[in-house]
């Protein structure tokens, strides 16, 4: 890249679609988590934890964090199953909803 792209004019935000919290494998809480990204003068963060069985499909909820020059946006890891080769695909869904649901036992997908 020849030009770096905050050089050129307009507003630049800083932020983090991408960590965990105690909600699923990571190592600090939610609070913690949004407190960290804050105080490091990020203005945005989405919480993507695992949307997993085994962490009881957190949509962790970070609105209670949000501030007048911090926002949170919430998401989860989906976890897609593995395809017909073994691979195991994860997708970041950010943007959800707070009562956004895994599907039932009975509901599947395209094959």
């Amino acid at each position: 890249m020849n030009q770096l792209p905050f050089n050129k004019p307009g507003k630049f935000w800083r932020g983090n679609l991408h960590t965990h919290s105690t909600c699923s494998d990571g190592t600090k809480t939610p609070e913690q988590v949004c407190a960290f990204y804050r105080s490091m003068g990020y203005d945005f963060l989405s919480i993507t934890d695992h949307f997993m069985r085994q962490f009881e499909y957190p949509i962790t909820d970070t609105t209670p964090f949000r501030t007048a020059d911090f926002t949170t946006i919430l998401g989860a890891e989906l976890h897609a199953g593995h395809t017909s080769i073994g691979e195991l695909w994860h997708v970041l869904a950010v943007g959800l909803p707070e009562d956004f649901a895994p599907n039932l036992p009975d509901e599947d997908g395209p094959a």
